[in-house]
């Protein structure tokens, strides 16, 4: 499972996680979207995010029986917003270092 608890970063604990679902979403949905479609890391992560938000909502409905848009809106939005922000930091860090 690997030691999240330890990550310098949301999308590194992101990642360790659930890693099954990373090689999943990595191999089926984010490296095809780059290469099928041309779009750049950013717009391939957002479009894996977004897909993977959406099935997670679709999971939630089929064992709640009830559709609860707010509260995934509430914790998923928010959730790209330090998605992003970590990957602006680490790029940044990245960058001083080369």
């Amino acid at each position: 499972m690997g030691n999240r608890w330890n990550s310098t970063s949301w999308d590194e604990f992101s990642r360790k996680w659930n890693k099954p679902v990373h090689a999943f979403l990595l191999r089926h949905v984010y490296a095809p979207t780059i290469l099928s479609y041309r779009l750049s890391k950013t717009s391939a992560m957002l479009v894996t995010f977004l897909l993977s938000a959406c099935v997670h909502e679709l999971v939630m409905v089929v064992v709640t029986r009830k559709i609860r848009l707010i509260p995934s809106l509430c914790l998923d939005v928010p959730m790209l917003k330090f998605i992003v922000i970590g990957c602006i930091f680490s790029c940044s860090k990245l960058s001083k270092f080369r």
